[in-house]
């Protein structure tokens, strides 16, 4: 394990991640407001950050064509209606590799017109394209446009798709999408040429207000400019979604509650978003899909969708809680910022993410619920694939640690028994407040697992494969699917392990990070 101390808590300021790694090294590309281009930062363990800078230089000296940064940005210019670059902010990237070498950035730029100033009240985003030969700032080169949005800057926005959020994917046949859009009207997906890294049908150059608006008013009839321009609906319309991410995993191997192989599926994607509001309802939940543009279906076989504006369909996979353990001692950071414990807040725009050496993250956003700790935070959480082939995410940020093979011992003797436990539910409002850890217990009473309490829930549990476990809470309960790893369990400063999994019947994360302090 790397222990993560207090000074560590997070990376400030980092919002919208998403991760590369390249010759072992890892880089987390992120939001810029208006500071000259995305944020960039370095890693060799995913754990520990270095600011490089951002993208952009801070449009000093010239851009890598020779030119001014605004001369070889135009295009952008034109489609956000914006005076210069340095006007500009440059929202949520993706950062992939390019198919002839060097890099693609796929960057929002965003852009809002001053209402009392400006009879132009539209709110301008666009998705566009860059190169990076070696990811150092200052060396992304304009490449192209790939999506306008021109939204109201009041009242409804309702049938406008808002083009920001991109994240690229590809398919077993090598084929490229983009995924896009939020809040608006509905998520989308594009297919791109693997080969320049635009859009596969054209439509990469800038377009006026009024074609904008007529692409967009024409995208369900199919084979029109509208359906080309957008591309297919991931979900439903008018729904409080955004950042959408797809992770691929081939070879999937479902599993019986024996631990031999029931299936492998050939791939599998996942098709997670966030929920709500960012900075105060956010949750991140996930559909399933064999093939890439869907459809993505939930534990309950409905497609993803947003409703009462917070919650929805599809696996929570995370949502607002904190750890407070039998002593008191819940998850700190006085590293000279702050003095406060802290909590999982408002958890979303994630990156999911597989490293060289099978390592799976989610790379999110954290805020905090205190208001005496403000701001938010670059967190990173190992994720894994349960017996039934659904992604569960480790609450513990990531240290280093690694599947291993758990016994029913391990799980039962490790603190005598002692859990915290914390169990996701819906999100009642704009607001949620963190769910706070409460006691439980496992207790061995047979070879391969036992009895477990936690609150009002009591079951069994049971122990097969290496490290899945299955957790049944009888005939009022659900059924939870998940693993058991080693984790470092902050708050207590000490290795311990972590049960993830996540319910058959409401799709709910449910978490027990083992409790030291109650065993001493």
């Amino acid at each position: 394990f790397e222990s993560l101390s207090s000074s560590e808590n997070g990376v400030s300021g980092s919002h919208d991640p998403s991760l590369i790694e390249v010759d072992g090294t890892f880089y987390s590309f992120s939001t810029g407001w208006l500071n000259g281009g995305n944020e960039i930062r370095r890693s060799t363990d995913l754990i520990h950050w270095d600011y490089v800078g951002v993208t952009f230089n801070n449009f000093q000296g010239n851009a890598p064509s020779g030119e001014s940064w605004d001369t070889e940005y135009s295009d952008v210019l034109d489609a956000l209606h914006a005076p210069s670059m340095d006007t500009i902010s440059f929202w949520a990237p993706d950062i992939v590799e390019a198919a002839d070498g060097g890099y693609w950035l796929y960057t929002c730029g965003v852009y809002g017109r001053d209402q009392q100033t400006s009879p132009d009240v539209w709110d301008r985003a666009c998705i566009f394209l860059c190169h990076s030969d070696d990811l150092t700032p200052g060396s992304f080169s304009y490449v192209g446009m790939i999506f306008q949005s021109v939204l109201a800057s009041s009242g409804s926005r309702v049938g406008e798709i808002n083009a920001i959020d991109p994240q690229i994917i590809y398919d077993t046949e090598g084929k490229m999408y983009m995924a896009y859009g939020s809040f608006t009207d509905g998520l989308y997906i594009l297919e791109m040429d693997p080969h320049t890294g635009l859009r596969a049908a054209g439509f990469n150059e800038v377009y006026t207000d009024s074609e904008v608006h007529a692409f967009t008013a024409g995208r369900f009839t199919e084979g029109s400019d509208g359906d080309k321009y957008c591309g297919t609906l991931l979900t439903e319309l008018y729904a409080a979604m955004e950042a959408p991410v797809i992770a691929r995993h081939d070879g999937v191997k479902i599993y019986n509650d024996d631990g031999t192989v029931k299936e492998t599926v050939d791939s599998r994607y996942f098709f997670m978003s966030s929920y709500g509001l960012l900075a105060s309802s956010y949750n991140m939940r996930y559909g399933i899909s064999d093939t890439v543009t869907g459809p993505y279906l939930d534990y309950a076989g409905e497609e993803l969708y947003s409703r009462y504006g917070y919650d929805g369909t599809g696996y929570k996979a995370m949502g607002a809680y904190q750890f407070v353990y039998a002593d008191g001692s819940a998850m700190s950071m006085p590293d000279g910022r702050y003095e406060a414990e802290y909590n999982v807040y408002a958890p979303g725009h994630n990156d999911l993410f597989t490293a060289q050496n099978g390592v799976s993250v989610a790379a999110r956003i954290n805020r905090y619920y205190q208001a005496e700790v403000s701001g938010f935070s670059l967190f990173v959480n190992q994720y894994y694939l349960n017996s039934q082939g659904q992604i569960v995410i480790n609450p513990n940020r990531y240290a280093g640690e690694r599947l291993r093979t758990v016994s029913a011992e391990e799980v039962a003797q490790i603190t005598g028994g002692s859990y915290q436990g914390v169990l996701m539910q819906e999100t009642e409002d704009a607001t949620s407040a963190p769910r706070i850890s409460s006691a439980a217990t496992f207790t061995k009473t047979g070879e391969n697992g036992g009895t477990f309490t936690y609150g009002d829930m009591s079951g069994t549990w049971t122990i097969f494969g290496d490290y899945f476990i299955k957790l049944d809470a009888g005939e009022d309960g659900d059924i939870y699917y998940g693993g058991v790893s080693p984790a470092w369990i902050e708050g207590l400063n000490a290795a311990g392990l972590t049960v993830t999994a996540v319910g058959q019947e409401t799709g709910m994360s449910l978490w027990f990070n083992s409790d030291t302090t109650e065993a001493a």
